[in-house]
């Protein structure tokens, strides 16, 4: 997704057009936006996660190539017990 003025946490109503689709998208699901830093230059890299508490950790790490990779480390139980509520 290239959505350089996304804002994921704090104005999600002021956001109209194209980014408003994407927030609806992924609030309506229950998902949440946990990269919290660039990977390139200024360019933030999107990883959803749901439901946010399975969320252990999310770390930047130097890269091989000109991106920075991201950790991402989560608990599938957490996402298992959400679906069993849903259901």
């Amino acid at each position: 997704m290239n959505l350089p003025q996304a804002d994921w946490k704090e104005n999600a109503e002021k956001a109209s057009g194209f980014q408003a689709c994407v927030n609806d998208l992924v609030w309506d699901n229950g998902y949440t936006q946990v990269g919290s830093g660039p990977t390139r230059g200024v360019l933030l890299d999107v990883y959803l996660l749901r439901p946010e508490s399975s969320l252990i950790s999310c770390n930047i790490l130097p890269g091989i190539s000109d991106h920075k990779g991201i950790l991402l480390e989560a608990d599938a139980m957490q996402f298992v017990r959400s679906q069993n509520q849903n259901e």
